[in-house]
């Protein structure tokens, strides 16, 4: 009998931690002036030298370079005519006005659901109806018993 008492009590503490958390969920949802956070920029550079070792991983013997490499010559690189250049602009405006409207969109999304409030009371009358059914069962049981 005396484990009865104990989930019921048990059941009654969850209940009633459910409801804490959904009433401390509207405390959170303000929105800060604050940035996001960055992480902090790696600091390791490459060394300036290849060096003779062999990638991680692979079972390849290691090669030596030659004492004087061959001279690299530059690649060609294309020459970019003047419709290219209005057409990539073209395109880059055409996506800034896309990203604009959307960024328009998604803000207006924002203070939409900032202001609804349903969610969060539904979600409270749910708890209350489960808290006063949790005590309507308990005490039911509780009389039953006697």
């Amino acid at each position: 009998m005396n484990w009865i008492r104990v989930s019921r009590a048990a059941a009654l503490l969850f209940l009633m931690l459910i409801g804490a958390a959904v009433c401390a969920q509207d405390d959170n949802m303000e929105p800060t002036d604050r940035p996001f956070p960055v992480q902090a920029a790696a600091t390791t550079a490459p060394p300036a030298e290849p060096t003779d070792r062999p990638f991680p991983g692979q079972n390849t013997t290691a090669t030596i370079a030659p004492a004087n490499p061959p001279a690299v010559t530059p690649e060609a690189t294309a020459e970019l005519t003047l419709d290219q250049a209005l057409a990539t602009a073209a395109a880059a405006e055409q996506r800034i006005t896309e990203l604009q409207s959307e960024i328009e969109r998604l803000t207006v999304d924002l203070t939409a659901s900032q202001a609804d409030n349903g969610a969060t009371l539904f979600a409270l009358v749910i708890v209350v109806i489960g808290v006063l059914l949790a005590l309507a069962v308990f005490f039911g049981l509780r009389r039953s018993g006697e």
